[in-house]
């Protein structure tokens, strides 16, 4: 299942700590619940190879419902990214063998997350 990286301030520190999943259903096959203070930036990992399904979801149980969410390939590409919202969905078949990130970027107040992958 997906483990969080370590919260770190900003995008920067987030993209080295990588926890790395086996992805290779469109299941949901785990769900993190996480509170996030402002500044804070989380990222999850998930690997898949060209042709998986890959879902995620997040919903903010708790706080302002503005958050920045990026999701990457392999490559450093922009798969999807929102910036707001209190729940988003991603639905996309992998292009590139690989680990995928789910980053968040909590812009505004204290918050709580629930995402799965």
């Amino acid at each position: 299942g997906i483990l969080p990286a370590p919260p770190t301030a900003g995008w920067g520190g987030a993209i080295g700590a990588m926890l790395p999943a086996l992805l290779s259903a469109v299941v949901l096959s785990s769900s993190m619940f996480f509170p996030m203070v402002q500044k804070e930036a989380r990222c999850f990992y998930e690997e898949a190879a060209v042709g998986d399904e890959v879902f995620s979801e997040y919903v903010i149980v708790e706080g302002r419902f503005i958050i920045t969410w990026i999701v990457r390939d392999p490559s450093g590409g922009i798969v999807y990214s929102s910036e707001a919202g209190d729940t988003q969905k991603v639905f996309f078949n992998a292009l590139e063998n690989g680990r995928y990130s789910f980053c968040f970027e909590n812009t505004s107040g204290e918050k709580k997350v629930t995402f799965w992958a």
